[in-house]
């Protein structure tokens, strides 16, 4: 997996943040007749962004943006031999999150 996170500061307060991540080819089990894994399938590369805005004063933290805007089609890959089809992950989602420190 490679990733990369670009962000752009507009003042001590508030940023802008675009994180990219590129997964390589992976082998899983597509066909599981009898629950048997039989041979592993080699799946494409996959690509996908996720978009924020980070706003930070005093002990507040808030960040709101986007996830998976290519809304690629995500799979969640069992270890190599699972037992298990590759399952569809979430599409694209809306990111809001608030934290406060004490």
């Amino acid at each position: 997996m490679l990733k990369f996170d670009f962000h752009y500061a507009f003042n001590n307060h508030s940023s802008l943040h675009l994180i990219g991540h590129n997964t390589s080819a992976r082998y899983a089990c597509i066909d599981d007749s009898d629950w048997i894994c039989g041979t592993p399938k080699k799946l494409d590369n996959t690509f996908d962004f996720r978009v924020f805005y980070q706003f930070k004063n005093n002990n507040f933290l808030v960040n709101f943006g986007v996830n998976r805007i290519l809304n690629d089609n995500n799979h969640l890959i069992q270890p190599y031999r699972g037992s298990q089809s590759p399952i569809l992950g979430q599409g694209r989602q809306i990111m809001f999150d608030i934290k406060y420190t004490f």
